[in-house]
């Protein structure tokens, strides 16, 4: 018996699909990689970024990237600092009605944080190839959105901030070959507290969202991450380095609003050792 579609269904469907419209509240930082083996290691790094979108929107056009600067000193044999700097622009262009709130909308994204932090790594032997490492710290930062479009009224643009505080505890371990190449795999876990919000979104349309749910709100992101890193022959202080962190579970986000988050990405850039450019023989 031959399949019959009603063609109502031609246009029902594709609207059901497309009205997936969210604003996205959280975007999975990037790790401080550290490959210590001893005193006087360093590492300033720079990245490029790039993400998805975290949802599954068909009708969205939808751009996420950034940078990443990150910097780190072992100043003994197993202790270390780390800092680093991230910013990050998105931008999603959706179209459709959703619920008679907006005819369309094009949301421009700006989130920067900054980080500082301490850790304890194993010291190398000559045998053991692997080392383990923990890390802990603080960060803040601010999640910027602009939302410009047409509603039933004409044109509109809306701001909306949001200023976070973090603590991060992040346990990997690395492996480290004497030739050209090294990894890590380890898991962050990234405890933020979402700030009062400023907003010139109306009452409704903050509802909408579900913005105020995520007022003074504490959230748990579990975040694994795999680091690899090629070291360049003739230049072992300098190296290629690529990043893969991902959101794995998150304790505590609003549900059932329309806040999303993006989910992960991946990092690409430059690692140099910075003590051993300047003077330091070859270990």
């Amino acid at each position: 018996m031959p399949l019959k579609i009603h063609p109502l269904l031609l246009v029902i469907c594709p609207l059901l699909f497309a009205c997936n419209a969210q604003r996205y509240m959280y975007s999975t930082p990037a790790a401080n990689v550290c490959y210590f083996k001893e005193k006087n290691d360093s590492k300033v790094a720079a990245y490029y970024f790039e993400g998805g979108n975290g949802g599954n929107d068909k009708m969205q056009r939808i751009s996420n990237k950034g940078y990443e600067i990150q910097a780190g000193y072992a100043y003994s044999n197993n202790w270390a600092l780390t800092a680093s700097y991230s910013s990050r622009s998105e931008r999603d262009s959706s179209f459709n009605n959703y619920d008679q709130l907006y005819n369309e909308s094009e949301v421009s994204y700006k989130r920067n944080a900054f980080e500082i932090g301490i850790g304890r790594f194993s010291s190398k032997k000559k045998r053991n190839w692997s080392t383990g490492n923990v890390y802990f710290g603080l960060g803040f930062g601010k999640y910027n959105i602009l939302d410009n479009g047409t509603d039933s009224g004409g044109r509109y643009s809306k701001t909306h901030t949001t200023p976070f505080l973090n603590f991060f505890i992040y346990p990997s371990y690395n492996f480290m070959d004497e030739g050209f190449f090294n990894a890590s795999i380890g898991t962050r876990l990234n405890f933020m507290r979402f700030g009062n919000s400023s907003s010139t979104y109306f009452s409704n349309e903050k509802n909408f969202w579900g913005f105020s749910r995520l007022n003074n709100k504490l959230c748990v992101f579990v975040e694994p991450n795999v680091n690899l890193q090629f070291k360049l022959p003739g230049l072992y202080w300098l190296r290629l380095e690529t990043n893969i962190n991902f959101q794995l579970i998150d304790i505590g986000f609003p549900e059932a609003t329309r806040l999303s988050q993006r989910r992960g990405g991946v990092s690409i850039g430059l690692y140099v050792d910075p003590v051993a450019a300047f003077g330091r023989s070859k270990k």
